[in-house]
């Protein structure tokens, strides 16, 4: 995990993979970038002022419910499952974070719908995360 974390980049974009930026991804988001009700990636910091996510809700004001998100072991914000198509939003990181090499960004939704397969869970589509300067 070590030798991974050292290469990490700052910031995860879903239209371009690469074994590098795949690597980033714990748990939650598969190759499309459709995000599961749980998404754990992994992402360079220091030094570091903001994270960033931008995606796509699912079309047709499917989920109601909103996505909590986490920096390590702080709750930064949260931003509505259902609205406008396309999203982005951004919190400033907590003071004790911003020098650390490497961070977790979670996000838990508390809504969900099936994907066509019925055993892949999707609460909206990730296009970049990232912890800006």
């Amino acid at each position: 995990l070590l030798a991974r974390a050292s290469r990490a980049l700052r910031s995860l974009g879903t239209q371009a993979w690469t074994s590098a930026s795949a690597g980033q991804v714990h748990a939650g988001l598969d190759r499309e970038g459709r995000a599961s009700p749980y998404l754990s990636v992994l992402l360079a910091c220091a030094p570091g002022r903001r994270v960033q996510l931008r995606g796509t809700r699912l079309a047709g004001g499917a989920l109601l419910g909103s996505a909590r998100v986490w920096v390590d072991e702080f709750e930064i914000g949260a931003f509505e499952l259902g609205g406008p198509l396309e999203f982005g939003v951004s919190w400033d990181l907590p003071p004790g974070v911003r020098e650390r090499p490497h961070v977790s960004v979670r996000v838990q939704s508390d809504d969900w719908t099936y994907a066509e397969d019925l055993r892949h869970t999707v609460a909206f589509r990730l296009d970049q995360v990232s912890i800006e300067r």
